[in-house]
Parts: C-alpha cells; structure tokens; sequence
C-alpha cells in the first residue's frame, strides 16, 4: 500500500494514544522528527523519552542504556525508522523489553510517500519492478534473455533490495518470493576469474532482508502475529532467551544431496518440473514446482555467466581452456571426468551459499560420490595424480570464506559402504592431503571409522591431527548409526550418514532435522532453582511448574528430585516451543533452492521444511552438562553432608563470585569431578544424560517425526556462560561453561584414559544428533612416537561405545602468546567445540575457555 508518512504515522499514535502510556521515540533521525512533531502539534502529547546512541543535538536525548534503566510497564517504544537492519539491532539491544511494547511504526509492507505529489514517482519505481519480475518469468520459462540487458540500468545493490522489497508486497508464494530473489542475485553476482585456473566459481554472501528471520525475536513475532502463542507466553519465551536459557539457530544445518545433480545434470532436472508443472492443479503445489524451475534455473544461469565471463578473459593455458570447456559442458549435461564432477558440485554448493544466511551447509560424503569420475579419468588416462591434487587444492580453497557469513562446511571421508566393509578410497587420503596444503580453517573434515579402518588411514589422521589444526574429527560409524537408527532412520540410510555443520550426524540428502533447532542450558536451570526463577543477570522470570524455597529441602534427594522434576517441565516447553517453531518457520521461510537436493520433496510437492524430505525430525541440543553434575556433587558433599553452608546460603555465594567465601570454593576444588572415571561423578552425568534423552524419546513432532538429542555446545558454551553468575562447581561469573558432553575445564586431570571411561558411562547411542568430546594435547605428546598408543587409545575408547572425539594439539604458551600478540599467530588454528577456526578470530571468553583446558602430555 502506497501511503504518506504523515498518515501511516497518525495511525500508529492514534492506536495506542487513548492508553495513556509513556511514549518513546526511538531513534531521533529523519522519521523520529516526523514523529515527535505530529505527536507534539497535531495530538498534543509531549513524548517521555527520545532515545538515540549518537544524537549531537540540543534536545535532551538519553541513550539505550539509560532507557533501559527506566523502563516501566507503561512505556511504549515507538521505532522510528525504515532501514530493516537497524531496526533489528535496535529491538536486540532492547532485550530487557516485553515486544509488546515496541512497535514498528514504518512496517515494511507499505511503500511510504512524503506526499501524494510523489505517488506518481513511486508508482513508476513499481512498475520498474514489475517489468524485472516479468523480465525473470521471460527468462525461466521462456529462455528470453532480454533481462540482461535492462538489469545494466540499476546499481545492483539498490536494486536487490528494492527487488525483495517488491516481491514481499506483491507476490503471494513466499517460496516464490525467495525463488526469484535468488534468481536475481544470481545474475547480479560479482564473478571472479582469478589465477587459480582449474575451477571456476568465488563464495558470494548475500544480506537476506526480508525472507529469512534475522533473530528469535523476530520469530517470536510471527508467532504472535498468527496466533501461536499468548503475549504471556511470548513474554516467558523472550525471557528464558535474553537470559540464555535457550539458543536457536533455525534454518540450514542440513547435507543437501549434491550427488542427485551429478547424477542427472541440470537439464533434466529443468525437464522434469516442466513436465510436473503442466499437470499440477493445486495453487500451493503448482507455486512450490515453479520455484523450483526458478531455481535449478538460476544454476544454470550462473554457470552460463562464468563461462561467459572466462571466454571474456581468454587465457591459452591450457588448464584455463578446460575450465571453459567443462563450464559450458555442464551448462545442460551430467558431468563425465572428475573435473567437471567437481566443478557442478562447486556452483551448486555455490548458490545454496547464496540462498542465504542458512549456516552450516555440509557437502557430505564427497571421497564417495566423487569416486567413480576419479577412477574412471585415472584408468582412461585422462587424469593423473598431480592433476586431481591440483583439482582438489583448488576446490579446498574455495571454502576460504568469513566464517561469521557462512560456517560450519563440513566434508565426511571414510565410513562403512554397508555392513561388510569401510569405503576408504585413495580421495580420502587426497582430502586429508588438501587439508595438510591448505591449512585452511573451512572445510571441515570428518573421518569415519569402524572395525575394518585400515591402519594406514587412522595413521594419515592422526598426522594431520598432530599439526594443531583439529581435523579430522574421528566418529564411530557403529554407535552413531545406531544413533540415528533410534531416531527412526532406516539401518541401510543410517549406514551412509554423514556430518552437518560440527558434529552432527544426518543422511545426506535425504534428512531435515534443524541440528540446530534448539540449545537448553541446563546449568542455568539449576540457577534458576537456586534463585526462585528470578534471573540475577537479566532480571527476567523463568515460571515454574511448583515453586519451592531453598529452605524446604531437608536432604539431597529431594533437591535433587525437585531438580529433575523442573528439569523435565523445561524440555516438554523445549519440545514444544521448537514444534512450534518448525510450522511457524516452515510457513515463514522456505528454502526452494535446497528442496532440489533432498528425496520426497518432487514427490510430495512440499518444500523440504514443510516435512518435504524423507526424513523431517527436529533436534534439541543441551549444554552445561558437567558443570551440573559437579555442582550437583558439591551441593551435596559441602551442603547436606558436611553442612559447611546452608542450601540457602548458595544465592549469596553465587552473587558474591565466592567472595568471602574463598574456603568454600577450595573445598569444592577437591570434590570429584566428571571426567576422572569417578563413579560418583560419573553415576551422576550417567543418570542426567539417560533422564533428558528418555524424557524426549516420548514426543513426535507434530510431522511425524521424532525429537533427537546432541550433546554439543559450537561456541555457545561461552555465551550461555555470560549470562550466569558463578556456579558451585568453582567456576566464575560470566565465565564459559564446559564445552559439550566434556568435562569442565581443567578438572580431567587424571589423563585421556579416565575421561575415556567416564564419557563412556552415558547413553551415546540415543544421541542422534552428535556429541563432542574435547581433548587438549601438547605438541610434544607426538614428537615422542606416541601416535600407535594414541590410535590404540581412541579404539579402546570406541568399542566401549564412544561416539566421537576432536584433539586439540597446542601448548599453553603458544594460546597465552597468540592472545597477547595476535598479529603473530593469525594462522593459529583450534579445535573449539565441533568446529576448528584461527585462534586470534575468537572472542576472549572462548581464548580463555581453550586455555583453561587440561593438557595431556601423556596417555
């Protein structure tokens, strides 16, 4: 709707003008003007607060900060711009602040004039619009390529925005929305064609503007829009996030099946819709088959383009006129050598990067779909083993991207092939070879093993492993795919799983699980418990089912069982929320472009996260195990036993970061602690991780499908880790808590072996969606030959049923070094949690989560 400023603004205030609140102009730019001129003149109210971090004016204007220390229940925080970026950074740092007191004054489905003079301007902006959105109809379905030429009149940024913009409030199917977005950023993209001659294609980021959820608050927001949730509810569900109770990360997370494309070329996919597309009757199912011909398109697209673009640049070596040759071959043809398997699977990984801000897009088992082309041009003489090692280094590098745009690319090597035998091939050790060239922080690497590994591929490993860069990460093929077999994944799929993003475990295109769905800090609950529900760091409210106070638990076991008690409440709220959620994002933001590559989606005419793809579960991740389980111990050593505090005392403590209470916490130093092969310890973490995943083994989803559990932590187990006081395992406020299903830093000091033996106690085989287990060694472990014990170690640890483990192989004074002098060390790679990065890129509180790790020097 096309409408003046002065009127959309009228609107607003007189909706909410009669309620007598406190207004907020928030920030004092161009429109906050606007704003504050029509509530002062025409309504006659003067504003409580103009709000704005960089105001140089003479009004008394106050920042966020002070806001935030004013907020009351009265105050309405009216948003005074149209730039949806800002926007978003303003709501996020208003996290104290219920939504339903912020309201956007500017929505973005209006189109705002100054003026109805400007109508006819604006109108002809529309119909600019409109002639593109026609021109890419022309192009997808008629193969007219006069789009090309109208798009050299626009800047190109400018006009993708503009474009989305147009889309959202004129085209209907937000599947087509997305579809042709990408459609367009496709052919606006930048191309490089750089000295590296073998492959074509550069990693392209796009900002998403309106079709993908910039932040939970946003989905928070729909929810409420389509009457999901109450505004109490809402307000619960913002709370346990500003306070890290949860984190979420939807979208993405997924190993899109690459080799359907190889399989079958880009025509007959393009065949294919076209022929679904002429006997489709119903809209919805006719509207999610057109976005997919928009997007196998835009692939086919893009390709052409770099083959233009190469014969632009003509260069006669010889490795540059392959290139060219496979480029266009592949324009319309399945690939036939290795080069051109590689190239196709390059750009089609290239445009999921582009369908945009979906992270953790992993390529899957790449050493066995690739396979077959590499053998084939080997024994026909068209390929040599310098050849594909120059191929492949030049497909490695091509993951070097800002992490923070896109992470988290992981490639599985190795693995069983079915029940018999491992499907290591001479790719695998290419790929490990890639990896020792490269040194490259992305992609990931992740090896599978099992009882028929050959000795020469653990030792490749570990070789690259002792070099400090913490890949590959080592999964055991027999407790994961009886993992995923508990989630519901058929043995023979389960069997060719592969790793998502850090650790996670999925079938290659064919499963659609939102790895990343939802985090649940357990340790926070267990402050919560402490504190009544109330959060001393946010101040925001978390409901329990039964309140009690600290001084009615008379023993250990009744705190503990009360524990649980609202330990389980909180995950039947996870699973629900995150239920929730999946339909609201599903409805929300789907993903045309990744539903080419995943099994069911043509057949059901459903886009992959409306339950499109064979397998659709969701995944409920938990952190701070340790930390818990050596509270837990502590509360009932220091408390209940030896009565040196009072349960009613530990707020106190806590608040107090053990000040004053220093003999409290050096008792706690000598209480056992997980990781040491402690049954008390272990027992504990044995029965915590066996209650959460028994808890969620009851619920399906509301698409039939099952809620899976990982034990792993990426990052987060710092973030979570600031928006805590101190906790009575010793550790400090707003420090990081321990890393995945590892122990808490530090506290493992009885060697590998032990930890080994105590991770081994819990229920690996139900977490389907992965687990981590750190271990920190010193370089000089392997200078002294120590590799076979080590290999020897890591299979003891498997038989016992171990799932997966990482090493980290650095010393402490390297880490303290390249913190203190960054420059220095900018190739520094570590393990983190599921994922290796540079060192100095990290945030501090992870520096120090890393540094604070026990290291082995020896078994």
């Amino acid at each position: 709707m096309i409408v003046t400023y002065e009127e959309q603004i009228s609107k607003i205030l007189e909706q909410y003008l009669n309620d007598d609140y406190q207004i907020v102009i928030y920030p004092y730019g161009e429109r906050g003007r606007q704003v504050k001129n029509i509530l002062n003149l025409k309504y006659g109210v003067k504003e409580s607060y103009i709000v704005d971090n960089h105001y140089k004016g003479d009004l008394p204007v106050i920042n966020c900060e002070e806001l935030l220390s004013r907020i009351t229940d009265k105050m309405l925080i009216l948003i005074c711009c149209e730039n949806r970026g800002f926007k978003q950074q303003i709501i996020e740092s208003l996290l104290c602040v219920s939504q339903s007191k912020i309201v956007d004054v500017f929505p973005i489905e209006n189109i705002y004039i100054l003026n109805w003079q400007e109508k006819e301007r604006m109108q002809q902006k529309v119909e600019q619009d409109e002639e593109i959105y026609y021109k890419l109809q022309s192009l997808v379905f008629e193969n007219d390529n006069s789009i090309y030429s109208l798009l050299g009149n626009y800047e190109k940024d400018m006009l993708t925005e503009q474009f989305e913009t147009f889309l959202v409030r004129n085209v209907k199917s937000i599947c087509l929305q997305r579809a042709y977005s990408l459609l367009l950023s496709v052919l606006v993209k930048e191309l490089e064609i750089n000295d590296e001659v073998y492959l074509a294609g550069n990693a392209a980021y796009r900002r998403i503007n309106y079709t993908y959820p910039f932040s939970v608050y946003e989905e928070i927001c729909r929810l409420k829009e389509n009457n999901k949730i109450s505004e109490k509810k809402a307000k619960l569900i913002e709370d346990a996030y500003n306070m890290r109770l949860f984190t979420r990360f939807p979208g993405g997370h997924v190993v899109p099946g690459y080799e359907y494309i190889l399989k079958r070329g880009i025509d007959s996919y393009i065949l294919e819709l076209k022929h679904i597309i002429l006997d489709i009757q119903k809209e919805e199912q006719l509207e999610f088959y057109k976005a997919e011909l928009v997007v196998i398109r835009a692939l086919q697209e893009l390709i052409k383009r770099y083959t233009n673009e190469a014969k632009r640049n003509y260069r006669s070596d010889i490795n540059f006129k392959n290139m060219i040759k496979n480029c266009e071959y592949i324009i319309y043809n399945k690939p036939c050598n290795f080069a051109q398997a590689l190239q196709l699977l390059w750009f089609s990984h290239e445009i999921m990067i582009l369908e945009g801000n979906i992270k953790g897009i992993s390529l899957g088992r790449v050493d066995q779909y690739l396979y077959p082309y590499y053998e084939k041009d080997l024994r026909g003489g068209g390929l040599d083993q310098e050849q594909a090692k120059a191929l492949i280094y030049s497909f490695w590098k091509k993951f070097e991207f800002d992490r923070k745009a896109l992470a988290f690319q992981n490639i599985t090597i190795g693995g069983l092939i079915d029940e018999t035998q491992d499907g290591t091939n001479p790719l695998t050790f290419l790929f490990l070879d890639a990896q020792m060239q490269t040194r490259a922080n992305q992609p990931m690497l992740s090896l599978r093993v099992n009882k028929f590994t050959s000795n020469s591929i653990w030792k490749k490993a570990l070789d690259v492993i002792s070099t400090g860069m913490g890949v590959p990460a080592l999964f055991n093929d027999e407790v994961v795919i009886s993992a995923k077999q508990e989630a519901g994944i058929d043995k023979n799929d389960a069997i060719n799983y592969s790793i998502v993003g850090c650790v996670e475990p999925t079938v290659g295109g064919k499963e659609y699980s939102h790895t990343e769905g939802l985090r649940v800090n357990v340790a926070k609950i267990l402050e919560l418990v402490l504190f009544n529900g109330n959060c001393p760091i946010t101040s925001g409210k978390y409901e329990f089912r039964k309140k009690r106070t600290l001084e009615s638990f008379l023993t250990f076991e009744d705190f503990y069982t009360y524990f649980k008690y609202e330990l389980k409440h909180l995950i039947e709220k996870a699973c629900n929320l995150l239920d929730i959620a999946d339909i609201s994002y599903s409805e929300n933001w789907p993903a045309p472009y990744l539903s080419v590559f995943m099994k069911g989606t043509f057949e059901k005419g459903k886009d992959v996260t409306n339950g499109g793809s064979i397998y659709s579960n969701l995944s409920i991740n938990f952190a701070g195990i340790a930390n818990v389980v050596n509270a837990l111990i502590a509360i009932k050593k220091l408390v209940f036993e030896r009565n040196l505090v009072d349960l009613s005392e530990l707020p106190m403590v806590l608040l107090n970061n053990f000040k004053e209470y220093e003999n409290i916490k050096a008792e706690i130093e000598n209480i056992p602690k997980f990781g040491n092969n402690n049954n008390i310890a272990d027992e504990l973490m044995k029965d915590i991780t066996e209650y959460i995943v028994n808890i969620i083994s009851q619920y399906q989803t509301s698409k039939n499908g099952k809620f899976q559990v990982g034990f792993y932590t990426v990052w987060l187990h710092a973030e979570m880790g600031k928006y805590m006081l101190a906790s009575f395992d010793g550790r400090e406020k707003g420090t990081a808590l321990a890393s995945s299903l590892s122990p808490a830093q530090g506290t493992d000091v009885t060697g590998p072996l032990a930890v080994f033996h105590s991770v081994c106690k819990t229920p690996m085989r139900k977490m389907a969606n992965g687990m981590v287990l750190d271990l920190r060694f010193s370089p000089s472990f392997f200078n002294e030959n120590r590799i076979e014990k080590l290999i020897m170690a890591i299979q003891t640890y498997f038989n016992m049923g171990g799932m997966e483990v990482q090493l980290n192989v650095v010393d402490h004074e390297t880490l303290i070094q390249a913190q203190s002098y960054p420059d220095n060390f900018r190739d520094l790679l570590v393990r983190v949690s599921g994922f290796s990065t540079y060192f100095v890129e990290l945030e501090k509180e992870i520096q120090d989560e890393i540094i604070h790790r026990y290291v082995n020097l020896k078994l």
